[in-house]
């Protein structure tokens, strides 16, 4: 078979790919020795030390009860970081004793970011609250609203969750007045 001259530098690069695909040495083709280096740790997918997600728990124990919750995916990126995507609680509650009405309407965006050490994260929920609250009194025949106020509030708690734990789920509260904030950090399999 013969070789066209525009076939040589195709075949020479054919054969430099090969080597540098394989991490073999210039010895092996061209009697020097000389180690090519190996590119495949440029085509791989770093390990995720840990996949999982932060779920913010808010229950209101007075009226209006209400129950909800959001979670955030994230990721372990390495032993020291730990990113999470932004996640919503919506809540809209509504409720009477009979002599008055109240109405709870908001939402809580969160987008934690963390560092962790070989036994525990410390995380930053990065939180904001918008909420509304409706009072209304009962007049003997209607509900007469009272009242409306707006709230816009950042939430600025460090959590520290304990790392082993997490695999299964480990939970921190907070305390509100009217009831309860709690995080939980949930990971897969932690390397």
């Amino acid at each position: 078979m013969k070789m066209d001259r525009s076939q040589g530098p195709w075949l020479a690069f054919i054969v430099l790919v090969t080597l540098l695909w394989s991490g073999g040495t210039a010895t092996e083709t061209f009697g020097k020795d000389f180690h090519w280096p190996s590119f495949m740790p440029a085509f791989t997918t770093p390990k995720k030390l840990g996949v999982g997600s932060i779920t913010l728990r808010l229950k209101n124990d007075v009226i209006p009860h209400f129950d909800e919750s959001a979670s955030a995916e994230c990721e372990l990126k390495t032993h020291t970081v730990l990113a999470c995507g932004m996640a919503t609680l919506h809540y809209d509650a509504i409720e009477d004793n009979g002599q008055i009405r109240i109405r709870r309407n908001g939402s809580i965006n969160f987008m934690p970011v963390g560092t962790c050490t070989q036994t525990e994260c410390i995380v930053n929920h990065q939180a904001t609250v918008e909420e509304t609250m409706t009072y209304w009194v009962w007049t003997g025949v209607i509900w007469k609203q009272v009242a409306q106020e707006s709230v816009s509030d950042a939430w600025d708690d460090t959590l520290r969750f304990d790392l082993q734990d997490s695999t299964t789920g480990t939970t921190v509260g907070v305390s509100t007045s009217t009831g309860s904030a709690s995080w939980t950090l949930t990971l897969g399999v932690i390397m």
